[in-house]
């Protein structure tokens, strides 16, 4: 069984106005996916968490966390990717507007919203360098296979394109809550991202 600080378990509850034992099988979850060095600084960060935004929930935050690191799982693979990788002249021949799309790195995924040929050169829209911006295909790819994510769009094209138009420019960039996939992912589903709950 994955080792759980009692001490950091009653400091998280006490300060956040928590059960303990609802902090207790949080950090339980966070121990079972995480190294005992990725563990540590998570602990840390709620820490920090709860000094600078004392009325946070820690455990809406630990809900989001705890799938931001399931999401970093499933993308290290291929799995998440149903289309076969595609050129950058291949995408632009096959990707329709307001799809998810995304590069594999070495070690990390990078996502975007594609949103068409008659949007112009610049016709992908993704968080990078911590800002929202368009970018060319070619930027976007950095020469890597450009893929289609697997998600299953809540709005029409033509929203998903509006809805990743309405953050160009927004800076607010966190790698675990407010990430890439975070934003492509908001632009297709809805999913509230943390600062509208």
């Amino acid at each position: 069984m994955p080792y759980v600080n009692e001490e950091d378990v009653k400091a998280i509850a006490q300060k956040n106005g928590n059960p303990e034992d609802v902090v207790r099988r949080m950090l339980y979850k966070f121990a079972e996916i995480l190294n005992e060095e990725e563990y540590r600084e998570l602990v840390y960060f709620f820490k920090y968490i709860m000094a600078v935004k004392p009325n946070q929930s820690i455990i809406e935050y630990a809900k989001n966390t705890i799938q931001s690191v399931l999401n970093v799982n499933e993308t290290m693979s291929l799995r998440r990717f149903f289309h076969e990788p595609l050129t950058v002249e291949e995408a632009r021949k096959k990707l329709r507007k307001g799809q998810h799309i995304a590069v594999n790195r070495s070690v990390f995924s990078h996502h975007g919203i594609y949103c068409g040929i008659d949007y112009g050169i610049k016709n992908v829209i993704e968080y990078d360098d911590y800002i929202v911006k368009e970018s060319t295909l070619e930027d976007f790819s950095e020469g890597d296979f450009i893929y289609v994510v697997n998600d299953i769009p809540r709005y029409s094209p033509d929203e998903i394109v509006r809805r990743a138009v309405s953050r160009k420019g927004e800076t607010s960039y966190n790698v675990i809550y407010n990430n890439c996939e975070n934003f492509a992912s908001w632009c297709l589903t809805g999913e509230p991202i943390p600062w509208d709950k």
